[in-house]
């Protein structure tokens, strides 16, 4: 989770050995860091649409030859 002004990070943890206890903790962290973290999530899904472009794009290019 990271707040409004995206310069924290926070978690929140169901704890197993207790009944309905939870950890919740925040962090500052680099702006920088998260824009690279957002980068990284963009690159994996045009990735992912390009998997799904290839295999129409391999039968287009074996209809051609």
């Amino acid at each position: 989770m990271t707040g409004g002004n995206e310069d924290r990070v926070r978690a929140l943890v169901k704890l197993d050995n207790f009944v309905d206890a939870y950890l919740f903790v925040g962090r500052m962290i680099d702006p920088q860091v998260l824009s690279h973290l957002a980068a990284t999530k963009q690159a994996t899904r045009d990735y992912a649409i390009l998997q799904e472009r290839l295999s129409d794009l391999q039968v287009t290019l074996g209809l051609i030859l």
